[in-house]
């Protein structure tokens, strides 16, 4: 196939809410190309989709396709002139059979009639049966699944004759299963010359089947990679790199294990003393698994926990907590205590096992500490401010018996950053953090190690 240049960007700069979502941004790519875009941020890559589909308009920058500058702007017909947009969000006609919705991408040509219902029907058959998409042709569109209806938009956009499919974030909600599916429609499309364009926040194994890779960050352009040299470990090392130590407390002196996982008698993982340390996957599934058997509640057969050189097997949560192992839930910390007591019974109630003895409370620091929060938070809990509710937590687990606390989620960046002396404590105090998130980019800005849950969990 001979190689056409389609689309040419040279200095783009796009504004949002007074910073540069899209910074000085130039590429170039030709007709059968696969361009990955991998923004974690979503501030680049979330620009272009807009420019695209015309919802926003260039701050300066010059845009060509095929050759012809484009005038960049709300007004520009961009499905006209061959662009078209796939985003996660709804774009079909809900209560219209699958070839209806294909019918509607297609052009009516003012000098022929219009086919009939079964000749277009027909035609529909012959499009899904030669993208490889078996979807019912008299199936709603409200009846068929969610990743369906993207090979559907697939569909839409190949009937259009678009020659420049720009593809938003799918790849990071369907099963690999449809990502395969959705790479092998848009290789027809390249073959036939059309360029794809593939944003995703995510380090996917989708982008070892680009041509081409580009990598944000802060809306600028930092990388660039051509196949075959594409490798997903070289762009989490170039994130790492990027961001090591941007926000990373330093770890408590000493480097003694405190929790270990063996795979057939070889370590796996391990969680010193007084460090923070990073989980990721790619899908948060993994990541609700991982927790699942860090805190007893799902058993992998051929691995082994050791805490504290001691074999670690709870049966269950309660278990867990008992021997040390706390999962937390910081993005909404409210919910680490109960809104049916007291200020006063939240801050004891953990560990008032362990720190009262004879009716007296024996830790004198946590005693202070709370007699100064209980004053400014009132009678009931919730009443309790946010900065002395995450205050009461953390207090709570550095003082108290709690080794390891466990964090899954969204990565909380504004609660690490905003109550930094609090964590830095708590480390200090020889107990260790462990983080889960499907963002790599942000947990190896602030934690010591990062494991990948993919290599040990089945």
């Amino acid at each position: 196939m001979k190689m056409n240049e389609i689309l040419r960007i040279e200095q783009l700069y796009v504004r949002s809410q007074g910073f540069y979502a899209l910074e000085n941004f130039s590429m170039q790519a030709d007709s059968g190309d696969f361009v990955f875009l991998c923004d974690p941020e979503n501030y680049g890559a979330a620009a272009l989709a807009d420019i695209f589909s015309g919802r926003r308009d260039i701050f300066s920058g010059r845009v060509w396709l095929e050759g012809r500058q484009l005038a960049m702007g709300r007004e520009f017909s961009y499905e006209l002139a061959g662009i078209y947009v796939i985003s996660m969000y709804e774009s079909m006609q809900q209560y219209m059979t699958v070839a209806d919705n294909l019918f509607l991408s297609w052009k009516r040509n003012l000098l022929l009639s219009w086919p009939s219902g079964a000749k277009l029907r027909e035609q529909t058959r012959r499009v899904l049966a030669h993208l490889g998409i078996d979807i019912p042709l008299t199936a709603l569109v409200k009846d068929i699944s969610y990743e369906d209806r993207q090979l559907l938009k697939l569909a839409r956009a190949y009937c259009k004759g678009a020659r420049l499919v720009y593809v938003d974030g799918v790849m990071d909600v369907v099963s690999e299963k449809k990502q395969r599916q959705l790479l092998s429609i848009m290789d027809i499309m390249r073959r036939e010359g059309a360029l794809v364009l593939c944003a995703s926040q995510r380090f996917s194994m989708v982008m070892e089947a680009a041509t081409k890779l580009i990598l944000f960050k802060n809306g600028k352009k930092i990388w660039t990679m051509r196949a075959p040299e594409i490798c997903r470990t070289d762009v989490m090392n170039i994130y790492q790199n990027k961001r090591r130590g941007a926000g990373r407390i330093p770890a408590a002196p000493g480097n003694d294990p405190l929790l270990e996982i063996y795979s057939h008698g070889q370590k796996v993982f391990d969680a010193p003393r007084g460090r923070c340390i990073g989980i990721y996957a790619e899908k948060r599934e993994r990541l609700d698994q991982m927790v699942d058997y860090l805190t007893g509640e799902y058993r992998v057969d051929r691995l082994e926990m050791r805490l504290d050189g001691r074999p670690f097997e709870p049966k269950n949560y309660r278990s867990s907590v008992a021997q040390g192992v706390w999962l937390v839930d910081l993005p909404y910390f409210e919910n680490n205590f109960s809104q049916n007591l007291t200020v006063e019974e939240n801050m004891y109630l953990p560990d008032m096992g362990k720190m009262r003895r004879f009716g007296l409370f024996c830790n004198r620091p946590y005693e202070k500490f709370l007699a100064y929060e209980f004053e400014k938070a009132g009678d009931v809990f919730p009443g309790i401010d946010a900065k002395s509710a995450w205050n009461v937590l953390f207090t709570r687990l550095t003082l108290g018996s709690a080794k390891i606390v466990i964090c899954l989620g969204t990565f909380p960046w504004n609660c690490w950053t905003t109550q930094y002396e609090a964590i830095r404590r708590f480390i200090e105090s020889g107990k260790t953090f462990i983080f889960l998130s499907v963002n790599l980019n942000e947990l190896s800005a602030v934690c010591h190690e990062c494991y990948n849950c993919e290599n040990f969990l089945p």
